[in-house]
């Protein structure tokens, strides 16, 4: 049952992440020093990395996730994600961890260190080998990520652009 859980979390993540043609009309990956997918190993004994996923994969020894192509997270009219009341950005990561370990989540905008990261960690998976949380990002903007677990943590960086009105939050 795990593994399908976590083949219908790839799934929906890998259907979200499709590279899109249009201009961002807010921030641009051009001025923002992206990351590039490191394609490390999943970490021992999380669940398997979903099929698809190897080519963006970004990880370390404790935790992984994909990265978005280009690095660019895209909120657009008809696309993934939300924008919550409050009109910040919100987006479905799946992770690789060890079962048992505690994810956390911060970040900050890279040209803006005082506007910090918001997450939404599901922790009934704690102790599964993976962990679906949502990143909600408070702007568009160049966005450092950090997601730590077993005392190790990883860092990316990503743009976020908003196009158009993204779908809000369902209530």
């Amino acid at each position: 049952m795990t593994l399908a859980v976590v083949a219908m979390l790839a799934a929906l993540v890998v259907s979200q992440q499709q590279p899109t043609s249009a201009t961002p009309a807010t921030s641009s990956a051009s001025t923002c020093p992206v990351s590039t997918p490191n394609r490390h190993a999943a970490p021992m004994g999380s669940d398997p990395m979903p099929a698809g996923m190897a080519q963006t994969w970004h990880g370390n020894d404790s935790v992984g996730t994909n990265l978005w192509p280009d690095g660019t997270i895209v909120f657009k009219p008809g696309g993934p994600g939300f924008v919550l009341p409050d009109g910040a950005l919100q987006m479905k990561f799946l992770w690789l961890k060890a079962p048992g370990a505690r994810l956390t989540l911060s970040g900050q905008r890279v040209d803006n260190p005082s506007t910090t990261l918001r997450a939404d960690i599901d922790h009934q998976f704690d102790a599964r080998g993976f962990q679906p949380a949502y990143l909600i990002f408070p702007t568009a903007g160049c966005w450092r990520v950090n997601a730590t677990t077993g005392g190790e943590t990883l860092t990316f960086v990503t743009s976020v652009v908003k196009i158009g009105e993204p779908p809000a939050a369902p209530r």
